[in-house]
């Protein structure tokens, strides 16, 4: 979890004309809470079942938020191991942008419902690159190549690798995103 200078919490609380490197007080503070919600989510209310061990590591980036590192151990009988389970709590390809016609439709099936909110969310947040042939002075790219392996395999469905690694369903859906005017898609 990475401290977000644009939560709410943060935004209401500064003096106009500061920015939340004004505040590491502030951030500190409403960081350290939102931790300690995502614990009570992972250890009381049990999100992901029953945890038998945990650590954390609380690091600041060069820019001076905080984030933290979490490990988590579940019970040999709760552990992600197939395909659904990995799909039930990650996703890996770019959501919906435009709202369903008619109701809300189950959380554990992205593709059918609709979510223009998320849509935005991913693409502020979570797009890698654009690296590689889009962009080869990516901050990312050493010897010609992305060192954290994107663009990535499509895959129809989420796989155990044989490294332990979950290998995440990113289908060629056909969905993009333009993020710093290259059109990038679930890879």
């Amino acid at each position: 979890m990475t401290c977000n200078p644009e939560w709410e919490e943060i935004i209401e609380q500064l003096h106009p004309g500061q920015s939340h490197n004004d505040r590491p007080d502030l951030t500190s503070r409403i960081f350290r809470a939102k931790l300690q919600d995502l614990k009570v989510q992972l250890f009381k209310k049990e999100i992901f079942r029953k945890v038998v061990a945990h650590v954390h590591v609380i690091e600041f980036q060069k820019r001076g938020l905080p984030h933290v590192h979490i490990l988590i151990i579940l019970i040999e009988d709760y552990k992600i191991t197939s395909s659904d389970q990995y799909d039930k709590y990650v996703s890996a390809e770019i959501p919906d942008q435009s709202k369903h016609p008619d109701k809300y439709v189950s959380a554990e099936i992205p593709d059918q419902s609709k979510h223009p909110i998320l849509y935005e969310l991913v693409k502020k947040h979570m797009m890698h690159g654009p690296c590689g042939e889009l962009n080869m002075k990516n901050s990312c790219m050493k010897n010609e190549e992305c060192k954290y392996h994107y663009p990535h395999d499509f895959s129809s469905q989420s796989i155990q690798a044989k490294d332990a690694y979950p290998i995440y369903k990113r289908r060629n859906d056909n969905k993009t995103m333009l993020v710093c005017n290259k059109i990038l898609n679930n890879q």
